[in-house]
């Protein structure tokens, strides 16, 4: 009885064996890529100002408060200097500077006197 248990065991194991090795092993090569040319990509700067000045600072330039809607925002094509020379010219108007307060009209003519004494030069 023992030789039957014994001569199926060893038919299992051998068919077990032959299906295993008998197994086809595939091999997947990574696909091919189409290779394009460099691309140009446009960095945004993370931050551009709205004015020339922080957001934060120039309402207390004002005597209301509030940045007038008239007031230069920053334009990102041209230099940092030239957006200030534009906001100092918004403020040296007549009307524009009746808006500002004591201490914003010294320091723009404090500005002004610097520009002046460097273009004397």
């Amino acid at each position: 009885m023992k030789k039957p248990i014994l001569f199926c065991l060893i038919l299992v194991a051998f068919s077990i064996t032959q299906n295993i090795s008998a197994q086809k092993i595939e091999v997947l090569t990574s696909p091919e890529y189409k290779r394009e040319g460099p691309v140009k990509v446009e960095v945004i700067p993370s931050y551009v100002p709205l004015y020339v000045v922080s957001v934060k600072k120039l309402p207390a330039y004002f005597i209301s408060g509030e940045i007038p809607q008239s007031f230069p925002k920053y334009d990102q094509s041209i230099t940092k200097a030239a957006n200030k020379k534009i906001a100092i010219e918004w403020c040296v108007t007549p009307s524009n500077r009746a808006l500002l307060t004591e201490d914003a009209k010294d320091r723009i003519d404090a500005k002004l006197d610097e520009w002046n004494a460097k273009s004397n030069k």
